[in-house]
């Protein structure tokens, strides 16, 4: 397969403006990025310790549980899940009663969640949460559970082959700085042959001017968005062959938490790092000793400096606006590497013009199961990527696994 880096727009004589594909994408992010915008304030103060007084509901009993792979699930995440699952059936993007030949859907989230042995008063605490913020304020327990898993890709595991067309969903990447009080982001994308064609991310703490110091708080934030584009007297919508990346949008949200496309900026894709300039990197905040010694190292042989820290896809965000050159992240934990964690944020930085490969150089790609290639992720201009890979080839330890546990 070959790497995927980006057309620009100005290239597609047809481009006049994000597809009605895309729009709906971008609503149905920012209605669930509503809710997590609702619940973060009331959930942790900052620091994460638990306020002693909020607004209703009174109790945050059940507002965060562990799963069995032992990570955290707030109910921001299972509400945001529900909601944008049900902006997307409503649109026909997602199979729904009226409309089964539609892709399905890869959510991280389930409804066993709220059913299960351990649930407690989950079901009750994400109910409160969607009346309480005028989301859903009519939902009950039964559709709850049909929103949360809508369209549901069935039987799904690490190295089954996936649909040729779905979506996948992260309804908030970076839970652990979510209940922290720092920055996560909605992610949203539709996967056709094991590519990233619409990209969607709701960063409620990213800064809308790209311009603008990407950690500089932000009363709103914004979406991320792109879509690969169909050339101009091209047949079939699928073959990926006849598609061109569109721009990366930077919209953000207006006061009601809906995109405000009327100050959305559409920037083509980035140009080339110049030979000898240093590359800026960008990282986690959640990160291991042996990440950060195996990005000093890379940094040795490579140069540049790091400029920003945050948590979640917004990371990639940064990138694919042209905020941050590369992002490193080897190999993870013993668990894999999931879909949703990285569809979204991937496709955004290949229409910016970067490349994403494993930490080996491997295009990534999402067609099978969920555990991708495990060996990491790297996105970069091309001119730095070869040379990230030679630097990386050298330190064994960037493919080792991780057991460490933030």
């Amino acid at each position: 397969m070959a790497l995927i880096a980006a057309n620009s727009a100005s290239s597609n004589p047809d481009f006049s403006g994000p597809s009605p594909v895309l729009r709906a994408a971008a609503n149905a992010i920012a209605h669930g990025a509503r809710v997590c915008r609702w619940v973060q304030p009331r959930l942790f103060a900052g620091g994460g310790s638990l306020r002693a007084e909020r607004a209703e509901p009174s109790d945050t009993q059940g507002w965060k549980v562990i799963k069995a792979d032992a990570s955290p699930v707030t109910v921001a995440d299972l509400a945001c899940q529900g909601v944008v699952n049900t902006e997307l059936m409503n649109s026909g993007l997602i199979a729904g009663p009226m409309d089964r030949d539609a892709p399905g859907m890869l959510g991280e989230e389930s409804g066993s969640t709220l059913t299960g042995a351990d649930a407690g008063g989950t079901m009750d605490a994400v109910l409160a949460v969607l009346r309480g913020s005028g989301v859903m304020e009519s939902i009950t327990g039964d559709g709850l559970l049909r929103a949360i898993d809508a369209a549901k890709v069935a039987e799904y595991r690490r190295a089954a082959p996936l649909p040729e067309r779905y979506w996948t969903l992260d309804p908030i990447d970076g839970t652990k700085g979510f209940i922290k009080g720092r920055a996560y982001a909605v992610c949203l994308a539709l996967i056709e042959r094991g590519q990233p064609t619409v990209c969607a991310l709701a960063c409620p703490k990213l800064n809308p001017d790209r311009l603008a110091d990407a950690l500089e708080p932000h009363a709103m934030g914004c979406l991320v968005l792109a879509e690969r584009l169909s050339r101009p007297g091209s047949a079939g919508r699928h073959d990926l062959d006849t598609f061109l990346w569109g721009p990366v949008w930077s919209v953000p949200f207006a006061a009601d938490g809906s995109p405000d496309w009327d100050l959305a900026e559409a920037q083509p894709a980035l140009p080339e790092v110049p030979s000898g300039a240093q590359p800026r990197w960008t990282e986690g905040l959640e990160r291991s000793p042996r990440d950060v010694r195996v990005l000093d190292q890379v940094m040795r042989v490579v140069g540049g400096s790091r400029t920003i820290a945050m948590d979640s896809q917004a990371k990639y965000a940064t990138v694919s606006r042209g905020q941050s050159d590369v992002y490193l992240r080897p190999a993870p934990r013993s668990w894999g590497m999931r879909v949703w964690d990285h569809a979204a944020g991937v496709g955004l930085c290949q229409a910016s013009g970067r490349l994403a490969t494993d930490l080996r150089g491997h295009p990534v790609e999402f067609s099978t199961g969920y555990a991708l290639s495990g060996q990491g992720m790297l996105v970069a201009p091309p001119g730095l990527q070869s040379r990230i890979v030679e630097a990386l080839a050298g330190i064994p330890d960037a493919f080792a696994a991780n057991d460490w546990v933030p």
